[in-house]
């Protein structure tokens, strides 16, 4: 199956637009489907489990037309970047709608397409302008703080603790960092070979995580691989995600079209999202389908691995999401196409 999209342009289909509901569901005969098939977590009770509980908030009552990705922050409040609207929506942890941004002073310049959003440590909102290679700061009540205007196009960020920015780059390597204020400081990660400069550019880009003591974590759209650096930006550990078959070989062409340049992909994509827990535990949500099939059905199993890069186990969801996160014992899914929803499970430890 193949799309054909600018270089620059939007890489997701985005074929429904209807209100995102958000939704708390707690539902204790879940509890066995839901628990991790012969995960023994180390130091730790042997298995983790999933609660939830669901309560369907604003429904119909907010614009949303794609809500791309989003985040959460220590208080458990939840920024939805909507890449149609380009706007950050922010709810509180129990799902009331509380402010949006559209884009950063002086005169509200307007977001021009959202790529990506991250918050960090410190609660502070990050929304990647990928178009225009900048990041915006702002405060967990949506006041600006600053801009930082990065080096090469950047489709994936993270902030670590000491509020340094990690951006997944298409220049030499496959990240960048800055310092919070915005200076470079150093590059890092050996991009994969390939012939073309659009399968360069569409295959080095993933997923991308910042672990509790700044480890980063990435998983490629393709191969179906996760890599752990140290904060220092030396290679940790390589590890494969499993599928039951063979991924065939990518197939990736360019050409000129209007005086554009269009992409054709036709590739399996490995991941649709990867976070990190605070005990460093890294959750990966796997796809194993054609691209465009695994982003309109998204996928309903996240597979867990150790700090060191050992498969734990995997969980079985009872619907099929295309975002996560995981926050303070909490996991988020986000189902980003009919019916949208989001949904906030509660992660157990225990028999």
């Amino acid at each position: 199956m193949e799309s054909a999209v600018a270089l620059k342009g939007i890489d997701d289909m985005r074929n429904t637009r209807d209100c995102l509901i958000i939704i708390f569901i707690f539902s204790a005969s879940l509890l066995a489907a839901l628990s991790v098939n012969g995960a023994t977590v180390k130091g730790a009770a042997p298995q983790l489990r999933l609660t939830t509980s669901r309560i369907i908030l604003g429904a119909g009552s907010h614009p949303f037309s794609f809500p791309e990705t989003f985040a959460v922050d220590r208080a458990g409040d939840i920024y939805v970047a909507d890449s149609d609207l380009a706007t950050v929506f922010k709810f509180d942890a129990r799902g009331d709608f509380l402010w949006k941004l559209t884009g950063t002073p002086p005169g509200e310049r307007r977001f021009r397409g959202i790529a990506d959003l991250t918050v960090d440590d410190q609660d502070r909102v990050w929304v990647l302008e990928g178009l225009r290679s900048v990041v915006h700061a702002f405060t967990s009540s949506g006041r600006y703080l600053r801009s930082v205007h990065l080096r090469h196009i950047v489709r994936r960020i993270a902030v670590n603790r000491r509020g340094e920015i990690i951006a997944n780059s298409s220049g030499p390597h496959l990240f960048d960092v800055y310092s919070p204020g915005g200076r470079y400081l150093r590059s890092f990660g050996r991009r994969l070979v390939y012939a073309s400069r659009a399968a360069d550019y569409e295959l080095n880009t993933g997923h991308l995580a910042v672990g509790p003591n700044d480890e980063v974590y990435f998983s490629f759209f393709y191969p179906p691989r996760i890599r752990a650096y140290q904060s220092d930006g030396i290679l940790r550990w390589e590890t494969a995600i499993s599928f039951d078959r063979a991924f065939p070989e990518p197939r990736i062409s360019q050409m000129k079209q209007d005086g554009n340049v269009a992409i054709s992909f036709n590739y399996y994509l490995a991941s649709l999202d990867l976070d990190v827990d605070e005990a460093g535990r890294i959750y990966c949500l796997v796809a194993g389908q054609p691209k465009i099939v695994a982003l309109t059905q998204g996928s309903d199993r996240v597979d867990i691995f150790s700090p060191g890069g050992e498969r734990l186990g995997s969980l079985r969801l009872p619907a099929r999401f295309h975002r996560l996160a995981v926050r303070q014992g909490h996991m988020y899914l986000l189902a980003n196409r009919k019916p949208m929803r989001l949904e906030r499970f509660s992660l157990t430890e225990g028999m």
